[in-house]
């Protein structure tokens, strides 16, 4: 049936509206007089930029000198590979958002932090509310686009009031005493007053004072060179005793088998990425012991509190004895995240992981499969072990590669993961959202999926399933999929290769899901993009559609780019929206709506061909006749 109407539309496109899409990338943080601060290359509106700015555990920079102004504008100087934002009422050129603007009052200028306005570094003709601009940028370059000094309304480096609804980046300023992002906030800190003298140094006494250390709030472990276990327990137990908000792995290479700790409420976190690396002892785990068979082997484990951990590479080759055998592989995770595992009812966690690389070298068959996060609420054998995980849990700006699956949750309802503006590279599982029964953001990351591994043949990067009650947002990420196939070019195992985005739920009754604005870019993969399985109600928009299927033949179904199959129980796929995509950028293109398909609307000119197999299914001025069974 096709209605010739987009009325239908007008509540589907408000709601996709309130979606912000971010295509993102990082610098690494520099420091200014004892200050963290972090460039955001991501283009962003003032207010939004504001609000990941405190998620974040800090806030947008505020320029109290002209050295930290020179410094802020160095730091912004220091890499123009990007595109960055411009300003149309600016001048036209590139600024970066500051912390400040004139909302509440016009000409009076506030910090977001609440400091005195007492430095500024003004254009020479600014500011000028020019059609009221009430936003605060450091200009790139002089403006107008092109002036020169003599003309220029403003210099690269000064200050210009801009309108708040312009995208740009922006630079997020971490308090001194946080300790940079994720720091903040810490309120669950037992008798933490941030003095450092909320308890005796009894906590730390135990450890081994050549390689564990307090300082203030903070106490360091430096690298041994051989095994660090015992300092870095240690260490994180004496956190946990005496109220100490972070624990720090100075730089270098540190070497444990597993670290387990309860209820630490603060930041685990090394000196940056490069510099920091915890690498698993091979064969150091007992992944098939009984005692702990039920939680699988971990590096780090985190029962409880409100766990963080940032700024290292965590890495593991083989941790745990050869198993065996396909059928009887091994399961180990660099993180965990758990319950209470004497005690199943207690399992609220708050936990976060941010500016962390996740890397194994291996996974599958009778080698241990290695995942990276792993959220799960797990008991002692004998004992219920399926209730899920309660509470919040974050994973920002890491690196996922050469795992099994990086990041797996089991998390119950009312919960929320947020999966934001992580990079993915060479995994068989990104992210298994298992059992999802919770809020799921998985927005703005990148999935670099390339086929060059023996095991490497599944490519599902969402899987929601098994509970009732969901609602997952996909949007603003980037899908890079090539050569998905085995070494001979053929699919294997008969076409059981999953596409990137991957939705299947068993139970139909409440769940909502958003794939929205995101880009995926596809070289000769020999499965579509989106597989929708037994979900009801989702909505597919302003997605970008690039590059080549395996095969050009309409009727084979590897070149299908949107798909929905209901291979496994007898309901329907019902209501589900797909509106303002662009497929027109593929050399061939083709949607399936199987037998089982229902109530389906399809908008207008996304360059792409439906072939309808289902009934009641709704198009609205398809570009071409659709076929039917």
């Amino acid at each position: 049936m096709r209605i010739n109407s987009v009325g239908l539309f007008g509540g589907d496109k408000f709601l996709i509206g309130l979606i912000f899409l971010f295509f993102s990338h990082f610098t690494f943080s520099e420091t200014f007089q004892g200050k963290e601060y972090e460039w955001v290359k991501t283009l962003s509106t003032q207010a939004d930029a504001q609000s990941y700015a405190e998620d974040a555990g800090g806030h947008l920079v505020v320029v109290n000198s002209q050295a930290e102004n020179d410094f802020i504008f160095d730091l912004i100087q220091s890499d123009s590979s990007s595109n960055l934002g411009q300003a149309s009422d600016g001048g036209g050129i590139g600024y970066v958002w500051l912390g400040a603007d004139d909302s509440s009052q016009e000409g009076t200028w506030r910090w977001v932090n609440g400091d005195a306005w007492s430095y500024t570094n003004w254009g020479v003709r600014e500011p000028d509310d020019y059609f009221g601009q009430d936003g605060l940028g450091i200009g790139l370059e002089n403006w107008p686009s092109g002036s020169n000094n003599s003309e220029a309304y403003g210099r690269a480096g000064e200050w210009n009031d801009i309108k708040r609804s312009n995208r740009l980046t922006f630079i997020i300023e971490y308090p001194a005493s946080s300790g940079g992002s994720g720091s903040v906030g810490n309120s669950g800190n037992s008798g933490s007053s941030g003095s450092g003298s909320q308890n005796s140094e009894d906590a730390v006494s135990n450890c081994d004072v050549s390689y564990v250390t307090l300082d203030g709030t903070t106490i360091t472990v430096t690298p041994t060179g051989s095994e660090d276990t015992s300092n870095i327990q240690c260490a994180l137990d004496a956190a946990v005793a005496g109220g100490y908000p972070v624990v720090k792995l100075a730089k270098g290479t540190f070497y444990s088998s597993n670290i387990a700790v309860k209820n630490f409420k603060g930041t685990l976190q090394g000196a940056n990425k490069t510099n920091t690396e915890l690498i698993a002892l091979d064969g150091a785990f007992q992944c098939s012991d009984p005692e702990v068979g039920v939680t699988s082997a971990s590096l780090l484990a985190f029962q409880l509190g409100e766990p963080q951990v940032k700024f290292m590479t965590i890495s593991a080759d083989q941790p745990c004895p050869p198993a065996g055998g396909e059928e009887s592989s091994s399961y180990f995770s660099l993180i965990t995240f758990a319950n209470d595992w004497e005690d199943c009812n207690k399992r609220v966690s708050f936990s976060k992981v941010d500016r962390v690389s996740l890397k194994a070298k291996s996974y599958g068959g009778d080698e241990t499969n290695i995942r990276g996060v792993r959220m799960k609420a797990e008991c002692k054998a004998g004992e219920d072990s399926y209730k899920p995980l309660l509470g919040k849990s974050s994973i920002n700006r890491s690196d996922f590669s050469g795992l099994s699956t990086g990041i797996q949750t089991t998390m119950g309802s009312k919960s929320q993961v947020d999966i934001t503006f992580n990079t993915f590279s060479d995994l068989q599982f990104s992210i298994y959202l298992q059992g999802a029964n919770q809020i799921s953001n998985v927005l703005s990351n990148t999935f670099n999926l390339d086929n060059g591994r023996q095991y490497g043949f599944r490519a599902a990067i969402l899987q929601v399933d098994d509970q009732p009650t969901n609602r997952t947002v996909v949007d603003g990420n980037t899908f890079d999929i090539k050569n998905v196939r085995d070494s001979g070019g053929d699919v294997l195992d008969d076409n059981v290769l999953t596409p990137p985005v991957w939705v299947m739920l068993v139970d139909q009754s409440a769940s909502s899901v958003l794939i929205s604005n995101n880009r995926f870019n596809l070289e000769s993969p020999d499965f579509g993009a989106i597989l929708i399985e037994d979900t009801n109600s989702g909505v597919i928009s302003g997605n970008t559609f690039t590059g080549a299927l395996a095969s050009d033949q309409p009727s084979d179904p590897s070149s299908y780019i949107l798909m929905t199959a209901n291979r496994y129980f007898a309901d329907n796929i019902d209501g589900w929206t797909v509106v303002d995509n662009d497929f027109s950028r593929l050399s061939s293109c083709a949607g399936l709506l199987n037998g089982s398909t229902t109530n389906m609307i399809f908008g207008p000119n996304q360059g792409c061909n439906i072939i309808d197999q289902g009934s009641n299914n709704y198009f609205l001025d398809q570009l071409e006749p659709t076929s039917s069974q």
